[in-house]
């Protein structure tokens, strides 16, 4: 969409933020404003077409197109550009807007009516920082017009214009000189305007056969004019460029030769990144596409950070900073869970068990970059057990290897373990937690846990091979038995102790049996001990329920 406004006295377009701005001729200057959040534009230009002479034979010439030129323009929001789009040359022999050469005028000779010739067209060009010439940093060069023919009453016509040269890349196109239409004819073929140049404009159109009927040189952004004559025969103009086409020259009064074809003006693209020109390819009146580029941060150039660790694995992922941003945002893989650092250059990230993608984007109050990812694989924890043997060992044992760890190649770790023994000694009397940690070929960890129990223990043989101990129900819950085996009749105390070595119940017996409650006792694995006359007579383990 364009806005128009009265600027000393001309009609100007403003453009305003599109996905595109497409401005079209309109005989004036035409204003764009970069918009917020734009930081370069892309500009493609396209030169006007000059015009076809319309005379004896209006077909047997063709006027020269118009030239392409595009490139990239760093901007800022709020900058002013001053676009001018070249208008088509004129039959009537009036140069295009923006630099077209004007057409010379041929006297009219014979039953021929006279006229122009065809006008060069405009140039199409892009200024910033002022309207002048010196200000433009891209051009598309306009196309040159085409000679008239010569015209008399005896021969309609004997020589025929020359065609318009399109407007070139560094340099236009030259016009065509005039040419012989199939009567006798003694023209040489020089008539013709040269094209434009990065330096200078286009060289004038000489007279064929000599006289005073020449085209004028081309000038910066402005073609030359066409030269006049009698019997019909006039020059085209040059088009418009960075420096404009020269202008078609004419022929000797009655010399039977037509008149030379104005020559392209040249295109300019050193003001603009990239910049590209294609000769002679627009017909009709100019155009210019503005392109806005936003402008969003350039993506993070590298993740840096581990792309395989294991299930449950904390991890730190950088980049560098990106200029223009105002901040990141981050993107980690199902499961898993950012724990710092959202909205800077660098997370920590607690996986879960889905391997996926750590992406980042840059981003500031125009939008965001495109993604940079990290592909990451999370490997499984390794299925470990324990089950340890043995589970539970004599407070004065010697030390006993460590087993029931899978898969094989684990380490044993607890209080009293060294190289995969346990020490019942070093750890005491009680409870031990045994840990087994076991790490796979994708060093990823796991571990199991199991318990180990160091008791007082005596064999009952051991103390008096005589007597045996038999107690049931063990274990039990609410009370239990104890019988002592034999003929002689014993009596005597019991000393019952946790697994720590504290006393917790002492007590009398007469006879070869009694009953042992459990009256509050915490359940558990206890010690019981059998001694008559200070002797002991038995020991044996407990379990209350």
């Amino acid at each position: 969409m364009k806005k128009t406004t009265l600027l000393i006295a001309s009609i100007v377009s403003f453009a305003t933020l599109q996905a595109q701005d497409t401005l079209n001729y309109t005989g004036s200057m035409q204003y764009y404003v970069v918009p917020q959040c734009v930081d370069t534009i892309t500009i493609h230009s396209w030169g006007a077409e000059g015009a076809n002479a319309v005379d004896k034979l209006p077909n047997n010439t063709v006027a020269g197109k118009g030239g392409y030129a595009s490139g990239k323009l760093a901007v800022s929001p709020g900058d002013s550009i001053w676009v001018f789009v070249g208008g088509q040359g004129n039959i009537n022999g009036n140069g295009g807007w923006n630099g077209g050469g004007n057409g010379g005028y041929g006297s009219p000779g014979g039953s021929c009516f006279g006229g122009n010739a065809g006008g060069g067209g405009g140039a199409s060009d892009i200024r910033v920082n002022g309207k002048l010439l010196n200000n433009r940093i891209l051009v598309a060069g306009g196309g040159g017009g085409s000679g008239r023919d010569y015209c008399n009453g005896s021969c309609q016509p004997c020589g025929c214009g020359g065609s318009g040269g399109d407007s070139g890349g560094n340099t236009g196109v030259n016009g065509n000189a005039a040419y012989n239409c199939g009567f006798s004819y003694p023209g040489q073929g020089i008539n013709f305007g040269g094209g434009g140049t990065q330096g200078a404009g286009g060289t004038a159109g000489p007279c064929d056969n000599s006289g005073p009927n020449v085209g004028t040189v081309g000038a910066i952004g402005v073609g030359g004019n066409g030269a006049g004559g009698t019997q019909d025969v006039a020059g085209g103009g040059g088009g418009g460029g960075y420096y404009g086409g020269g202008g078609g020259g004419g022929a000797q009064n009655g010399s039977g030769v037509g008149g030379g074809g104005g020559a392209g003006g040249s295109s300019y693209i050193v003001g603009v990144i990239n910049g590209a020109t294609l000769p002679g390819v627009r017909s009709g009146n100019g155009m210019v596409v503005i392109i806005p580029n936003q402008g969003i941060p350039s993506s993070p150039s590298v993740i840096n950070g581990p792309n395989t660790v294991c299930e449950g694995d904390s991890a730190v992922y950088s980049i560098s900073p990106v200029p223009n941003t105002t901040g990141y945002t981050w993107s980690v893989p199902s499961g898993a869970t950012i724990n710092s650092g959202q909205n800077t250059t660098s997370i920590m990230v607690t996986f879960g068990n889905t391997s996926g993608n750590v992406s980042v984007t840059a981003d500031n109050q125009c939008g965001s970059s495109p993604a940079v990812q990290l592909a990451v694989t999370v490997n499984a924890l390794p299925v470990v057990t324990l089950n340890v043997t043995p589970d539970s060992v004599c407070s004065s044992a010697s030390p006993v290897a460590l087993g029931g760890g899978t898969p094989n190649g684990g380490v044993y770790s607890g209080n009293g373990v060294s190289g995969g023994n346990f020490n019942p000694i070093t750890a005491g009397i009680g409870t031990h937690v045994i840990t087994y940690t076991y790490t796979d070929g994708n060093s990823c960890t796991n571990t199991a846990t199991d318990n180990i129990v160091v008791h007082v223990c005596a064999g009952i043989n051991e103390l008096n091979n005589s007597v045996h101990l038999q107690i049931f129900p063990n274990p039990f819950s609410n009370e239990t038995t104890i019988q002592l085996s034999g003929n002689t009749v014993h009596s005597g105390i019991f000393e019952l102790f946790d697994y720590s070595g504290k006393l917790i119940e002492k007590g009398k017996f007469n006879g070869n049996n009694f009953t042992l409650r459990k009256n509050g006792k915490t359940a558990g694995i206890y010690s019981l001990v059998i001694k008559e006359d200070n002797n002991i007579l038995a020991k044996s383990k407990l379990i209350i329920e």
